[in-house]
Order: structure tokens, then C-alpha cells, then sequence
């Protein structure tokens, strides 16, 4: 809920030591449109209200896959399964939640571990 997502990004790039080209960025509307252009992979959540804004990031290279689903409809997971599958792991993820692997359960708990952490830009 920032108003400036280009200065928070910044922010989490330096917080995290990442470069802009590390990161892997879902965006659906305008206001991230800033973010979009610095990041290495940017999927754009479909929406059929955004058709004219659908173009300009088609237009400009903003978006590396734009989902065929919105938010409603899993348009998140379109893209996650997506990412996983150009990684080449998408088969052994789904083999280890599938069995409840030792392997899952560590990233279960891993997960739960993360602090959640906002930052307010200038």
C-alpha cells in the first residue's frame, strides 16, 4: 500500500541484498508499472477490466507472461506453477507436498519463521 512501489522497491533490493535483475515481481495494475520495468521476470496478473493497460505492458516490455486468470481464479498460482516449471522443478515440488515430504515439511517450517516486515518509502 505504498504510494511510491519504485522507492520501496529500492528499499527491499538494498534490505535483502538483491539486484533489481533477481527478483521475480507479480503486479496487476498501473502503480506497479515502475517495479515491473527494474525487475529481471515480471508476470502480470490478467484482469478483463485492464484491457488497455494489458497493451501498454505488452507495448512496452513489462511483462514477461501475462496469466490468462486473474486473482479470483488463481491467476497467482498460474504464474507460481509457471516459475517453478521454467526452473525445471515443477515435478519434484509437486512429488514432495504430494507425499508430505520431510523436504516440505522443512519449508513449511521455514515459512512460518519468516517475519512479515513493511517499510514505509519516502
Amino acid at each position: 500500500k505504498t504510494r511510491n512501489k519504485g522507492a520501496a522497491f529500492e528499499l527491499f533490493c538494498e534490505a535483502y541484498q538483491l539486484q533489481p535483475s533477481e527478483v521475480l515481481f507479480f503486479f496487476d495494475d498501473v502503480l506497479d508499472l515502475e517495479v515491473a520495468r527494474l525487475c529481471g521476470a515480471r508476470i502480470m496478473i490478467g484482469r478483463t477490466s485492464n484491457v488497455m493497460l494489458r497493451q501498454v505492458v505488452k507495448n512496452s516490455g513489462y511483462a514477461d507472461y501475462i496469466t490468462k486468470n486473474d486473482g479470483r481464479y488463481h491467476g497467482v498460482r498460474e504464474g507460481a506453477e509457471l516459475s517453478i516449471g521454467l526452473l525445471g522443478q515443477f515435478e519434484e515440488v509437486v512429488n514432495n507436498r504430494m507425499v508430505f515430504s520431510e523436504n516440505y515439511q522443512d519449508y513449511l517450517a521455514d515459512r512460518k519463521m519468516v517475519e512479515i516486515v513493511h517499510t514505509e518509502a519516502k
